[in-house]
């Protein structure tokens, strides 16, 4: 069964990412930075694994990409909901719109793919919540879609067929594109700059 991470501490999440857009990038992200930043308190290391769970922090304890992008304000939201979806990408792919769920789905979702008790449960659904409060789902779905979603897109080739007829037959060609998960936007650029080139000329 799936291991999900939980914080105990989550009314200090949002003080937190508000941090990381306010200090410089450090080097290890450990008990000892986590005191430097004023979180002393015993169950405050318990927002280390949620973060490396939502990739803003890797295995080696250090800060990710996903960190760095996090420290422009203006995409943080998506660069957060983005992470969000990464880490609970089962959960997303039960339910789209995961983050608008209520806590008694979240429950049953959690209970069903892990092997935890029902306060660890309820405090998985709480660190999901508060997460989703701070991110921006509907930001990410207007700017791209994630690795969970595909593009369609239509490229109509007229084809003659001579048969007692000169009507013309338009088929049309549905082509689905995956895209890879990631916050660089020039990647969805050259993407969609390629498709222009090759399919719609």
């Amino acid at each position: 069964m799936a291991d999900f991470p939980y914080t105990q501490v989550t009314g200090k999440l949002k003080s937190f990412f508000e941090k990381i857009q306010q200090i410089g990038k450090p080097e290890l992200i450990d008990k000892k930075w986590l005191a430097s930043i004023g979180l002393t308190a015993s169950n405050d290391p318990t927002i280390v694994p949620v973060l490396k769970f939502i990739d803003f922090v890797d295995s080696s304890s250090k800060p990710t990409e996903r960190w760095i992008a996090y420290r422009d304000k203006s995409r943080a939201k998506t660069v957060l909901a983005e992470g969000i979806r990464k880490g609970y990408d089962e959960l997303f792919q039960t339910y789209p719109d995961a983050y608008r769920r209520g806590d008694n789905e979240l429950k049953d979702f959690f209970t069903m793919h892990t092997s935890a008790g029902f306060q660890a449960i309820s405090k998985t659904v709480t660190t999901f919540k508060t997460l989703c409060e701070l991110a921006d789902f509907e930001g990410v779905n207007r700017i791209f879609p994630t690795s969970t979603q595909v593009i369609q897109t239509e490229n109509k080739v007229p084809v003659k067929i001579m048969k007692g007829s000169d009507a013309g037959v338009t088929i049309n060609i549905n082509i689905q594109l995956t895209l890879p998960d990631t916050t660089d936007e020039n990647v969805y650029n050259k993407l969609f700059e390629a498709m222009k080139k090759n399919l719609l000329s």
